[in-house]
């Protein structure tokens, strides 16, 4: 393994998590930490791992910042240890994206200061996570397979043929998201107009031949789609 792109300085639950979304994407990801413990629990659930000493510029140095380092995530849960490494890295490199996170007020100011390219409120992040799981359940179960499901995503548009099994149903009807990995982003009613109609809550359109939908997800899952939607999928 060369010189890494991207660095996560952070070996616990949360750097691990950021690790398991992030490696299929950046091959070249590296977990640093200066807890040997960490460092080997890491090791021993699939992740590419480093113990480092980050409080000398000479060892940042030496993993790569300021040189083919491009992205690194500081992801300490103490905030005075990302507010240290963010120093230390934005004096090595003014170019380097640093994201952070914070649990508290105070640390997001700090952190700013201190050079960070994005601080994320973790606590302001679980809040959402909690309000949207309690109001929206369905939307964000889908959002989490098809997004953080390690496939790539594609657009696509699904013409209902004649004699389709989804003909004359209600969108409620088909139950696009529980039944796919996807998300439906609209539709496209040809007796009304060619124009996009997002989706939105308010939306139960009865589908008729030559009705579009446009839809995101997995290619696999917009492949299977597209077979039940058609009148021989038997």
């Amino acid at each position: 393994m060369g010189t890494p792109t991207t660095l996560i300085f952070g070996c616990g639950a949360l750097g691990q998590e950021v690790a398991s979304h992030l490696q299929q994407r950046v091959p070249d990801l590296l977990m640093i930490s200066n807890s040997l413990e960490k460092v080997e629990e890491a090791v021993e659930k699939g992740f590419a791992a480093k113990h480092a000493d980050y409080t000398r510029d000479e060892v940042l140095k030496s993993l790569g910042i300021g040189e083919g380092v491009e992205r690194i995530y500081c992801l300490f849960p103490e905030d005075s240890k990302n507010v240290f490494l963010t120093i230390s890295a934005r004096a090595l490199d003014r170019d380097l994206t640093i994201i952070c996170t914070a649990e508290t007020p105070q640390s997001i100011q700090k952190l700013t200061a201190a050079g960070a390219s994005k601080v994320i409120d973790t606590y302001e992040m679980v809040g959402r996570k909690i309000h949207e799981l309690t109001c929206r359940p369905l939307v964000v179960q889908t959002l989490e397979r098809v997004v953080f499901g390690k496939a790539d995503l594609e657009t696509a548009e699904i013409t209902i043929p004649p004699r389709s099994p989804f003909a004359s149903k209600r969108l409620n009807e088909i139950h696009l998201d529980q039944h796919y990995d996807i998300i439906l982003l609209g539709l496209v009613d040809l007796e009304i107009g060619d124009k996009l109609i997002f989706n939105t809550r308010g939306l139960n359109h009865r589908l008729d031949p030559g009705d579009i939908l446009v839809v995101i997800g997995p290619a696999r899952e917009l492949d299977r789609l597209r077979k039940d939607v058609s009148p021989n999928r038997h």
